[in-house]
């Protein structure tokens, strides 16, 4: 019987006996379940240092995974502390729909400025109006001019033109206007007229200027941003004008809110002790002299995102330090938002003052914006590194791994036939259709109509048969429904075919991989495996000094608990136990991982295999066909000369019974001097 219990050994044993049998079986069994997790072979030196390795590298990026996560909502909580984009921009689109839509009931408005006579009225009738018609006197008696609901006039406006000859003149209208300010108190507009008035009759802004446009810095209490803002009018040599506003918001405050202050030492604390880990690492291989051992690629994404950070936090303070100069904060009073002194109507030296350390703390933001996105690209990288801690993580980056060279090949030709339409449609349509104007406009509308945007084409199919510049319409339809059907439905999903059926290929892989375990178990594992491994000695330091190339760590070929701690100063023994364990488990599930990739890249290259015959035997086909029919041929005509030489010529005609003898009889003499006789027969037959 194979199976048994206690009971049945109590028939033939007493208690403790049959206790002590079953204790027996149960050690046996135990030990024989370990050899069987165990391979076959020892461990030596080169499975450990494999093992260690892939251990190290792979716990460095799984423990990358939760901190990268920590450290991207940290980052993205400053971003929306600290660079405020949703209320700068809504700051930004207010006032500058603000002077684009401001006006009478029928104008004028700027986008109606024609020429120079259309802009002095548009300034007149509607410009002016904008920005001094709402202006009041504040409780504590100051007066102050409101626009766009929220924000207030600083100072004064400033008008500048670019004249015929190039050059450039500029005027303070307000301060221009100081004797009728003195003369009407708070008649802001009133001085405004004047001094316009005065300007025009001066010769500015006359036929022949090149660009006119106005400068005004504004403020808004509630949201602690000035803005500034400028109305832009050219005047081009071709005809067309095309006035536009914009507005440029800049933080009176680097701190509105308290949080913001918490996530900032969080994110500090969070640089500094990568940057400490990474030292450390970087100490332990320059005390082996091996320090160039350290730096690999996903090192370098560690260190770029530390220095990304830190010039970000650079760029911060001195964002801060361009906050507090004495021009901005001359306005204020302590900590309040609120304005405490009198800003219509400042000095011009005052304001410009104020234009330039505004436009330094813009700058200072400028290059933080394009430093924080770059941390974001080194956050992702160092995603795509603690994917590699899992196989089932790591499918994208394996599916374009192995994607690569069939993609590189195929955006070739999708390239080429996309440029093409692209230059195909500017040159045809870019005289009426703005999309098409450009070259590099005419590529983004091919994007765009690949993605579903192809409003130009709805529009353009109400036009007559002939569009402006004379081109038929009908030639929009042929460009429109040739180019979603080669390019949209065909190469794009061939795009798309190339990459998903590499995509399985990876993801089945992944799956049956002896190390692909779900996340959550691997996490599981890390913690238990750290919890276990208190008090050890650092695999890293293992794999340094396994690594180093002057004195490298365990010399012996065989590795076995005794030789570990031997060569490992300060391993204690549980870890040293524990380690062959692990390297165990760890080298037996490889070879299977190896066995099975092994298996893998046979399948693969044997199905390669079979293509490569399959098109090598269809070219060969007409080749072989050929070479069979000469071969024939002359056999045949072999054949026939040697049976013309047995037979007389009418034995072809009429063979006889004679002629059948003669032919046996020259048959024997061929056979006598060693000639074959097969194909003389099938050639007679």
């Amino acid at each position: 019987q194979l199976f048994f219990s206690a009971d049945d050994l109590l028939s033939g044993f007493s208690a403790a006996g049959a206790r002590e049998q079953m204790s027996d079986l149960r050690k046996h069994y135990l030990g024989a379940a370990a050899a069987h997790r165990r391979p076959a072979q020892d461990v030596e030196r080169r499975n450990l240092q494999e093992c260690v390795h892939r251990i190290v590298h792979r716990d460095d990026a799984f423990a990358t995974l939760p901190s990268t996560l920590v450290y991207l909502v940290v980052v993205i909580t400053l971003i929306v502390g600290h660079l405020r984009v949703w209320e700068k921009q809504q700051m930004e689109r207010a006032l500058e729909d603000w002077f684009v839509g401001y006006g009478p009931y029928r104008g004028p408005f700027i986008s109606g400025v024609e020429d120079t006579d259309t802009f002095w009225d548009w300034l007149d009738q509607s410009g002016m109006d904008s920005i001094f018609e709402a202006v009041s006197i504040r409780p504590d008696g100051l007066p102050e001019a409101r626009m766009a609901a929220a924000s207030v006039l600083i100072g004064d406006v400033k008008l500048k033109e670019e004249t015929e000859e190039g050059s450039m003149r500029e005027a303070w209208l307000l301060n221009r206007a100081s004797a009728f300010l003195e003369a009407h108190p708070h008649d802001y507009k009133g001085a405004m007229e004047n001094a316009t008035l005065d300007l025009r009759s001066g010769g500015w802004v006359k036929p022949g200027s090149r660009k006119v446009w106005l400068e005004f810095i504004t403020f808004a209490e509630r949201a602690e941003y000035f803005a500034a803002v400028e109305v832009h009018v050219p005047f081009s040599i071709s005809g067309p004008v095309s006035g536009s506003v914009t507005a440029r918001a800049i933080p009176s405050s680097a701190y509105p809110e308290v949080y913001p202050y918490v996530f900032d030492v969080l994110l500090l604390l969070m640089i500094f002790s990568s940057m400490w880990l990474e030292i450390r690492d970087i100490a332990s291989h320059a005390l082996l002299g091996e320090i160039m051992d350290y730096w690999n690629v996903w090192n370098v994404v560690d260190w770029t995102c530390i220095v990304l950070s830190l010039a970000a936090c650079g760029l911060w303070i001195s964002c801060i330090a361009a906050i507090q100069a004495d021009s901005i904060q001359q306005f204020f009073q302590g900590d309040s938002s609120r304005l405490a002194v009198g800003v219509i109507g400042l000095s011009g030296d005052t304001i410009e003052k104020l234009q330039v350390d505004l436009h330094t703390v813009r700058n200072h933001l400028l290059a933080l914006h394009c430093v924080v996105a770059v941390v974001i690209l080194s956050i992702m990288t160092r995603f795509f590194k603690s994917f590699h801690a899992n196989p089932r993580l790591s499918v994208v980056m394996d599916t374009f791994i192995e994607v690569s060279e069939d993609l590189v090949h195929f955006l070739l030709v999708f390239l080429a036939i996309f440029c093409c339409y692209s230059l195909l449609g500017h040159v045809l349509f870019g005289n009426d259709l703005t999309e098409f104007s450009t070259v590099a406009s005419s590529i983004n509308t091919g994007i765009l109509a690949l993605m579903g945007e192809y409003s130009w084409y709805v529009s353009s199919s109400a036009l007559d048969n002939y569009m402006a510049s004379g081109m038929p319409r009908f030639l929009t339809q042929i460009w429109f429904f040739s180019f979603m059907v080669l390019v949209f439905l065909v190469m794009l999903n061939m795009l798309l075919a190339i990459i998903l059926e590499r995509y399985v290929e990876v993801a089945a892989a992944a799956q049956t991989r002896s190390d692909g375990a779900t996340l959550w178990a691997q996490t599981m594992d890390y913690f238990q495996r750290r919890r276990e491994s208190r008090g050890f000695l650092r695999l890293t330091e293992v794999l340094a000094q396994l690594t180093n190339d002057r004195h490298p760590a365990h010399p012996d070929l065989e590795v076995t608990e005794a030789s570990l701690q031997k060569a490992f100063t300060g391993m204690p023994e549980a870890q040293a136990r524990q380690l062959m364990e692990w390297l165990f488990d760890e080298v037996g599930r490889h070879v299977d991982g190896a066995r099975n990739s092994e298996s893998t890249a046979r399948d693969k290259r044997i199905l390669r295999c079979l293509r490569n015959l399959s098109v090598e035997t269809a070219q060969l086909a007409p080749a072989l066909q050929n070479c069979i029919n000469q071969l024939a041929r002359q056999q045949f005509s072999k054949a026939g000369s040697i049976a013309s030489e047995i037979l007389p010529e009418k034995a072809f005609v009429s063979p006889s019974p004679q002629a059948f003898t003669a032919f046996e009889h020259k048959m024997d003499n061929f056979s006598a001097r060693g000639e074959p006789s097969t194909a003389y027969t099938h050639g007679w037959t």
